[in-house]
């Protein structure tokens, strides 16, 4: 089983494909790349949804600049 197509890859594809080995391993970039990433296609249009609405307010009320600091500081602790 390599995917649900919907609701993402399996526990197995994830491990196969190095998704869940990461001790020891010096892969920093999986920080910042991680924020882009989706696992499926409910999990990818239910993201957009929020920050449509969500990321939208925020622009309007403290600018683009301080909207990307938060997106990006909010994906690299959710990392």
């Amino acid at each position: 089983d390599v995917s649900s197509g919907s609701i993402g890859p399996s526990y197995d594809t994830l491990y196969r494909c190095g998704g869940l080995q990461l001790q020891g391993q010096k892969q920093v970039w999986r920080l910042f790349t991680s924020i882009f990433l989706h696992a499926g296609v409910v999990h990818l249009v239910s993201n957009l949804l929020v920050q449509w609405v969500v990321g939208g307010a925020i622009e309007l009320v403290w600018g683009f600049n301080w909207a990307m600091l938060l997106y990006l500081f909010s994906g690299l602790g959710g990392a």
